[in-house]
């Protein structure tokens, strides 16, 4: 996968702040050629322009250069890039993380932050060229899977229209374009805006994707039956179903040989603390056009990025938790312990306010309130982030057999997996408890199944109980003790106390 971060950054079609308009705003206001953020900042009377100014202008003028059929040469200090060890040419930027995952002068600065021009503009997006990524080779093809393609040149988000046209305009030719939408669409309307050349190669599907690997609707069984890894692979998932979404991801990540097919995966992961989550309804009418109601639930494992790390209070330090983003807000009587886990779920940055004139980061407690990042004397961090293990998705598996051997007091359930004899040893395992056991299948076909009996009928040892991988299936050997019940009465396997597996 070409983006260095796990969903490439993804912002809509509205019309773009381009070059034209920010060389008239210079020349109004006597700027010569200043960089646009600077422009911005002295149009709304700063006194300095806000912090990473200048990397931002160097960024959104390398693009600018790039849209002029320029060659300009990349800013390492600005720009992430990925170099391809199968031979293609050169060297390929990418754009760097924005925490509002929009055009970055969206809700930061200036006068026009929070425009319905900035909000949809992908003027920030660097797109590669043909010979970055060595799409349209002799022998490869290049395919563009677009999950909620709405129609061809009308949407809020990136039209199909706008991903043909740009990466057209880099070279990019698409020879597979597949899309889905699940909301009702005038055919007719649609096919008439679809250029003529575009349509022997355009698949539609005015039905939703699917996030059940067993499905001929699920996005990823498209990709692994169409591409190749020699391909070029632009995935586009943006269907406004936070759990169908999230869930797709998931299999992508779990994946490795998926991941391996896919080039470029344009996504907007939904969390609560986004200035996305509700945009200001003054600015844009009645009409709210920010995720609204598309969100997780606050307690699932998708609902911050929180659920990804944590905070660690550092040796030595007792942390006191206030009610606001401010050092001499009032505290809310909590105090954090050296070595306590923190939930955060947003950080909140605040330019020079430090004593030694550094930025100090607040962090939002999931439980509420805030908390320093850093020592606002010393700067020394108090909060350290740590890594936590990510919430695991399963399906249930609802179907197994299973037979007994009384002589030997042993019973054997039996569990269809098609290909789980492929996998890596690491993505089976199997708990057993005295009454109890727990089957974790990881990565098959891009998902994740789980067949978990919390309730056994009869008591079993669980150091002489085993497991087998076998091909398309897994073989459970329970060692039971001393018999409670007849084994006749294994006939449901469970005591019928399983209703949380």
């Amino acid at each position: 996968m070409r983006s260095a971060h796990s969903g490439r950054q993804f912002a809509a079609s509205a019309p773009p702040v381009r070059a034209q308009e920010l060389d008239e705003r210079r020349d109004a206001a006597g700027l010569g050629d200043q960089d646009p953020v600077v422009v911005v900042a002295r149009e709304k009377g700063a006194a300095r322009p806000p912090p990473d100014v200048d990397k931002v202008n160097r960024w959104l003028r390398w693009i600018e250069r790039r849209a002029e059929g320029r060659s300009p040469p990349a800013d390492g200090e600005v720009l992430s890039a990925w170099a391809d060890d199968g031979g293609c040419d050169g060297w390929a930027p990418i754009e760097p993380l924005i925490g509002h995952l929009r055009h970055p002068l969206f809700h930061c600065v200036g006068p026009e932050k929070d425009t319905f021009a900035l909000m949809f503009s992908k003027a920030f997006i660097a797109l590669p060229r043909a010979a970055e990524v060595g799409a349209n080779r002799p022998g490869t093809k290049t395919f563009f899977f677009d999950a909620g393609a709405s129609v061809y040149d009308e949407c809020w988000w990136g039209c199909t229209k706008w991903f043909v046209d740009s990466y057209r305009a880099n070279g990019v030719e698409f020879d597979r374009i597949l899309g889905w939408e699940a909301a009702a669409v005038n055919h007719t309307r649609f096919w008439e805006a679809v250029p003529r050349d575009l349509k022997p190669r355009f698949s539609y599907y005015n039905t939703p994707v699917s996030a059940d690997p067993r499905s001929g609707d699920n996005l990823w069984h498209h990709v692994r039956s169409l591409a190749a890894e020699a391909d070029y692979v632009v995935v586009k998932l943006d269907i406004d179903n936070n759990p169908l979404e999230t869930a797709l991801v998931r299999q992508l990540l779990a994946d490795d040989a998926l991941v391996n097919l896919v080039d470029e995966f344009f996504w907007e992961h939904h969390v609560w603390g986004s200035p996305l989550r509700k945009t200001r309804v003054d600015l844009f009418g009645t009409k709210n056009i920010g995720w609204g109601a598309h969100m997780p639930d606050r307690g699932s494992a998708d609902s911050a990025l929180h659920d990804t790390y944590c905070y660690v209070v550092a040796k030595g330090v007792q942390l006191i938790v206030r009610s606001e983003a401010c050092h001499n807000s009032v505290p809310t009587g909590r105090i954090c312990q050296p070595g306590e886990r923190l939930n955060v779920s947003e950080r909140v940055s605040l330019a020079g306010v430090r004593d030694d004139g550094g930025d100090q980061t607040f962090l939002r407690l999931a439980e509420g309130g805030f908390a320093f990042e850093f020592n606002r004397k010393t700067g020394a961090a108090v909060a350290v982030a740590a890594e936590v293990e990510r919430a695991v998705a399963y399906t249930e598996i609802k179907t197994f057999a299973f037979a007994f051997d009384e002589a030997k007091a042993k019973v054997f359930v039996y569990v269809d997996l098609p290909g789980v004899h492929d996998l890596e040893p690491a993505r089976v395992a199997v708990d057993f408890g005295p009454r109890s056991f727990d089957v974790r299948v990881e990565g098959l076909g891009g998902a994740n199944y789980r067949l978990k009996i919390p309730e056994l009928y009869d008591v079993v040892d669980p150091d002489k109980c085993k497991f087998r991988v076998k091909r398309d299936k897994l073989v459970l050997t329970l060692k039971t003790g001393i018999p409670v019940v007849p084994f006749s009465s294994w006939q449901t396997l469970t005591s019928g106390s399983n209703s949380d597996h």
